[in-house]
């Protein structure tokens, strides 16, 4: 055309371009949109995309050096440019540039493809990034104009509850479970349960626990606990109370570690123990069957505080709320003997749970033979370790250690067969307590020698 005079138009500029670009002769394409250039015909941004689809099979920084030389000249982008742009920062798994491609789109109020925004999307929730794909999300559908696939949102709650993303989860649980009417598979629900749990997203949690009932899952008491977690950080005693009694008409047994958020937060602040006494008397007048494990965690907060006299004060008034004292009761009300030293009030205990035919727990015989250790007298220390072993319980370690003790201590040579019994039970002397027998020997030894007495082995 120019050997015959003939000077090319922007048309004749394109129909060469898509050509050139089509054969993937993209620095032949590029020579061309120089000449344009130099024969006065500024390219738009049609001939700049069809240049950046040419080199789209080059590395990524190629189609970079595209799009710079469109804003040295003065062309502005258009959301095909971008599109463009995004697909190749995809395809090279460069994040980082495809997120500045995506933000510029924004900020241009151009808007990604479906495929283009969900591709993105793919790439953020597979890194965990699941913050940043819900803003992405969020403002892709931002005015209901666009909509992201369905699975896409599945793929989010599923990231969001890996990713403990307390923040966003409300809003794609509510997303996924109520605007989409879809239903979250078993493993999601026990994750969201988790999050819910530690963040104190209480209507989560419920939800989690309606679906997994619905598709008629097994629950178990760890579908149960953040349950209780999830209420209690939520400043909801009552319901979490409630969550304990559920636990019972499930048949499932409560553990300490179940009720330790009611525990920490009424430990913490002694004010709630008055509200959390009014939520089991609404729950019992409401007629919900209690479980004693609510009654428990109370007694054991009271016992931390030092406060026995409230401890017991709870123990009486089981029978009003229909419940009978546990094992488990009574060890926690041991603990605060134990702790106080409070020998007489061991006894008691001992005694009320016999005369309740209630048996004791292998540590509660435990807690009572060191307060029976206690004082001079400590002959009811050697009949609790025989109850004890009756029962079907095997001594501890500990236990044997502190009747040795004590014997030493009051000269009494029936730490012989206590040594011999606790060795045939596999145990054997604690670093700690050879030590003391040592002390213990060189300071009667120290005594004799200075009473000019006849040296007497005890030991």
């Amino acid at each position: 055309m120019k050997t015959a005079g003939i000077a090319p138009d922007e048309h004749s500029y394109h129909y060469l371009m898509e050509a050139l670009t089509k054969a993937g002769e993209w620095r032949e394409a590029w020579a061309l949109l120089d000449d344009a250039k130099a024969s006065g015909h500024l390219p738009d941004a049609s001939l700049y995309n069809r240049l950046l689809y040419g080199v789209s099979r080059e590395g990524p920084d190629v189609s970079w050096k595209v799009f710079e030389s469109m804003q040295k000249d003065g062309v502005a982008p258009n959301e095909e440019t971008y599109k463009l742009l995004l697909s190749r920062y995809l395809i090279a798994e460069n994040f980082e540039m495809s997120v500045k491609v995506l933000f510029d789109m924004e900020k241009n109020d151009f808007h990604p493809s479906l495929d283009g925004a969900q591709a993105f999307l793919n790439f953020a929730l597979d890194r965990g990034l699941v913050r940043l794909a819900h803003e992405i999300a969020r403002n892709y559908e931002d005015g209901g104009l666009r909509t992201l696939q369905q699975e896409m949102w599945v793929k989010m709650l599923t990231v969001a509850t890996d990713m403990y993303y307390a923040d966003g989860l409300p809003e794609i649980w509510k997303k996924v479970v109520n605007d989409l009417n879809l239903t979250p598979d078993e493993g999601t629900c026990v994750e969201a349960l988790r999050v819910a749990g530690r963040y104190g997203l209480a209507d989560i949690a419920v939800d989690a626990l309606r679906i997994l009932r619905k598709q008629q899952v097994a629950l178990q008491e760890y579908h149960f606990a953040p349950m209780v977690q999830a209420f209690v950080r939520a400043d909801r005693l009552k319901d979490a109370f409630a969550v304990l009694c559920m636990l019972r008409a499930h048949n499932l047994p409560v553990t300490s570690a179940t009720s330790q958020p009611i525990y920490q937060a009424v430990h913490s602040n002694p004010a709630l123990m008055e509200a959390s006494w009014g939520a089991l008397e609404e729950l019992h007048k409401e007629g919900t069957a209690l479980d004693v494990s609510c009654v428990n965690v109370l007694i054991q907060v009271s016992v931390a505080h030092g406060d026995l006299q409230r401890a017991l004060g709870a123990l009486s008034i089981l029978p009003e709320l229909g419940l009978p004292a546990t094992p488990e009761t009574f060890d926690i009300l041991m603990i605060g003997a134990a702790v106080a030293k409070n020998r007489a009030l061991g006894e008691t205990l001992l005694a009320d749970m016999k005369t309740a035919n209630i048996a004791p727990l292998a540590k509660t015989y435990e807690r009572v033979i060191s307060l029976a250790l206690i004082g001079d007298d400590y002959e009811n220390a050697f009949q609790y370790l025989e109850d004890m072993k009756a029962a079907g319980y095997t001594p501890s370690g500990q236990a044997y250690e502190a009747i040795i003790r004590r014997c030493i201590a009051g000269q009494d040579e029936r730490y012989f067969m206590a040594v011999e019994e606790m060795q045939s039970h596999g145990y054997q002397k604690s670093r700690q307590l050879d030590d003391w027998m040592f002390k213990q020997r060189e300071a009667k030894r120290r005594k004799q020698a200075a009473a000019a007495g006849p040296e007497i082995e005890y030991l």
